[in-house]
């Protein structure tokens, strides 16, 4: 989750898009879509951990996480927020009858039932829209298909408000007719993810 640490502009964030479209190339499309993705397992810090307990940052994790290409999977209880060091810290239990009042859980909710409804976000083609902001850019995940639909996810990546102009975008990997779509001014707020 180096994107939500260590991102501090456009250049930035352009690299690691740069990154993974260049690990989508070197495998086959049906292989791609049915990679296992996670942003937790049972070797590694907890999420929650990794970001220094910002809820905002989990919730945007997960909203990358879901927006990729391949499988979203979770490790019991990133979803509401469980803490956990380097193994065996990692494997606290799950903190059943309060996960309930977590923002995440309910973040999740709505990503999962999000996904299972579009087509776009399972078997989608990816590009992505870099937005040139006054503090650190945003980021929209572009899900489209041969037929022109499209479906931009885009995610404020500060705790800044981000008024985003096409004309200010730096477009990666999408075809002409896709990055027309996005024509009008948009205004994110602190942490906004929005769907267009």
């Amino acid at each position: 989750m180096d994107l939500l640490e260590s991102v501090k502009s456009s250049q930035d964030i352009k690299k690691y898009c740069n990154e993974y479209l260049q690990l989508q190339e070197n495998y086959p499309r049906d292989f791609w879509l049915n990679t296992l993705n996670n942003i937790g397992t049972h070797d590694t810090q907890r999420i929650k951990t990794v970001l220094h307990n910002d809820d905002n940052k989990v919730i945007q994790a997960f909203r990358i996480l879901f927006n990729l290409p391949g499988v979203p999977c979770i490790y019991y209880g990133d979803e509401v927020g469980v803490e956990g060091d380097a193994d065996p810290d990692n494997r606290r239990f799950f903190p059943w009858g309060q996960e309930k009042n977590s923002r995440i859980i309910q973040e999740v909710k709505q990503l999962v039932d999000k996904r299972k409804k579009n087509t776009l976000l399972q078997e989608g083609r990816l590009g992505f829209v870099i937005a040139r902001g006054s503090h650190c850019p945003a980021l929209a995940i572009v899900r489209y298909d041969d037929q022109g639909n499209s479906v931009y996810n885009w995610l404020n990546l500060t705790q800044y408000k981000q008024i985003i102009s096409p004309e200010n975008c730096e477009y990666l990997c999408l075809p002409q007719n896709i990055q027309q779509k996005f024509q009008h001014e948009l205004t994110l707020d602190s942490w906004e993810y929005k769907v267009i």
